[in-house]
């Protein structure tokens, strides 16, 4: 009865891992497959923020949340066409609301 238990917490273990190994492992979306409109579920305002700033090509952004589950949904509001790399561009943010410019 032991073996029984101790493989059914050894399964479930592995079962876990596996869930959080595969949401480790979601790359960022491609950058010309997003638009606006498209929402992302975000662990944390500071996440969802550091994504609005980074992603390429995404102009205006919102964190909107708190969830109820804690998280927050980012939502892009406008894409540009800047050129360049991301970090030759300007950010700014408030109050839970971003705008990068080119």
């Amino acid at each position: 009865m032991r073996g029984i238990k101790r493989a059914a917490i050894v399964g479930a273990g592995l079962i876990a891992f596996s869930g959080v190994a595969a949401g480790a492992a979601q790359a960022l979306p491609d950058p010309h497959a997003y638009m606006v409109g498209d929402t992302y579920k975000e662990p944390s305002k500071e996440a969802c923020e550091k994504d609005g700033n980074t992603w390429w090509g995404v102009n205006e952004f919102s964190c909107l949340g708190p969830n109820a589950d804690g998280s927050w949904t980012f939502r892009i509001d406008s894409l540009s066409q800047c050129p360049g790399p991301p970090s030759l561009r300007s950010a700014s943010a408030s109050d839970g609301y971003s705008v990068k410019g080119c």
